[in-house]
């Protein structure tokens, strides 16, 4: 968490032949049968590509409590029912270094921290917020709440629930412009004009993305198998969706002129293998060629998006060496490629206004589903499956379908720099809370 301090008491051990769960060493150097059983059930709650990031933070708190408890033995430990966390957590970030401001509002405690101190306070707090969810699930923790929860019985669901009790506020306002459709081709220029101009791939990559609605973690694992299966390089590619590691659980849906793009990057654009070794450089004619032939292996193993290389993207080639130069030469420096698809949502929730407020609930799940959320599925109960998914099929198909006209629209519209309102950071894991975007 603070790479600049060592955990003098806990660590955590992964098994190099990742044949072992992980383990979470005490100050006494062996394994806390406790913190390491909830450790390995804490993909009940997050992912298991966030898992690392949640456990490093989780032993930095840990090992600041236990500092802590070191020089005053009269402390509550983190698993005393009784214990206060608004107190004892305060105490642990002191001892971290860190100095949050408290207020309290809506019988919520609130943090405020400076930008270079939010990412830290952020991973530790919901790290621990998530291992505490963990302990509950598996009755090693006998309170009969989580003491990092929000203290107003808000339901909550889905895998990503870590809202924890310190409700983290930067002391600058983050303007992300999300609202506004002008976001949409402010990225597009951004791309074009950047000191480091994106290459045709990151462009489509980045157009398949506002289309579609997907996180870039997502995009950059699609292969040429996944547009196949899907539609046979048509209005459709087979996604992976990341609440679910990654299994192919979503149908991204693209317009039929971004899908004529598409092809029409594949055939002269997409940086090929066999052309990098001096063979013939190969067109969608001939993958389509092999997928008639029933070599899906070899559509599986070439990326839709390709590197200099004719490689996988990694996601930091794309947010860190393209993406994040373009917004800070644009002047878009709080634009994050995450920010394409709250804008995504927000226009969802403005066209869905315009829809017959008989349907709006039914189209609500409809994109909920397609989005990859998890609970929509509950207001879809009375449906099978096949039916659930062509639903959020046709609900996504008639979204894009309208939101084409008006991202074709916004090529043409001059922008004035810095004229948005700033508009607060907004998590995707909770449909009920998007809904209430456009009242934020």
């Amino acid at each position: 968490m603070d790479p600049d301090s060592s955990l003098l008491h806990f660590e955590i051990v992964w098994d190099p032949a990742d044949e072992l769960p992980v383990q979470l060493f005490g100050p006494d150097g062996l394994p806390d049968a406790r913190l390491t059983d909830a450790a390995r059930h804490m993909t009940a709650h997050v992912s298991q590509n966030s898992l690392p990031k949640y456990l490093r933070g989780t032993a930095a708190m840990l090992d600041a409590q236990q500092r802590l408890l070191d020089s005053n033995p009269h402390l509550e430990d983190m698993w005393s029912e009784t214990a206060l966390a608004t107190e004892m957590w305060r105490d642990v970030l002191i001892s971290m270094g860190l100095e949050p401001k408290w207020s309290s509002r809506e019988g919520c405690y609130y943090m405020s921290v400076a930008d270079d101190q939010f990412d830290r306070c952020n991973i530790g707090l919901n790290g621990l917020y998530v291992l505490y969810q963990s302990a509950m699930d598996r009755k090693l923790y006998a309170g009969a709440e989580n003491p990092l929860a929000c203290i107003r019985k808000t339901a909550r669901s889905g895998r990503r629930a870590a809202r924890a009790i310190f409700r983290i506020k930067r002391e600058k306002a983050r303007t992300l412009r999300t609202q506004l459709p002008a976001i949409v081709e402010r990225v597009r220029r951004a791309g074009r004009n950047a000191n480091r101009p994106w290459p045709a791939a990151v462009r489509m990559l980045v157009d398949v993305m506002i289309e579609g609605l997907a996180r870039l973690s997502e995009q950059i694992r699609l292969t040429l198998r996944d547009w196949w299966e899907a539609s046979e390089f048509g209005q459709a590619i087979s996604t992976g969706n990341k609440g679910d590691d990654f299994a192919r659980t979503k149908e991204q849906q693209i317009s039929a002129a971004l899908a004529a793009l598409l092809r029409l990057y594949v055939d002269e654009e997409r940086i090929d293998r066999n052309e990098l070794e001096g063979k013939t450089r190969r067109t969608l004619a001939d993958f389509r060629r092999l997928a008639l032939g029933g070599d899906l292996a070899a559509l599986e193993r070439e990326p839709l998006f390709t590197n200099a290389k004719g490689e996988f993207f990694s996601q930091s080639g794309v947010a860190d060496y393209y993406f994040k130069p373009a917004m800070t030469d644009a002047g878009l420096d709080q634009i994050t490629s995450h920010a394409l698809r709250h804008a995504g949502v927000n226009a969802f929730f403005a066209w869905l206004k315009t829809q017959p407020a008989a349907e709006r609930e039914e189209l609500k799940a409809g994109f909920g589903k397609y989005m990859g959320w998890k609970w929509p599925d509950a207001m879809l109960a009375h449906y099978s499956e096949p039916e659930r998914r062509q639903q959020a099929i046709e609900t996504a198909i008639a979204f894009i379908q309208a939101r084409r006209i008006d991202l074709d629209a916004m090529e043409n519209v001059q922008f004035i720099a810095n004229d948005d309102e700033p508009v607060g950071a907004h998590n995707d894991s909770d449909l009920d809370r998007l809904a209430k975007l456009e009242a934020a």
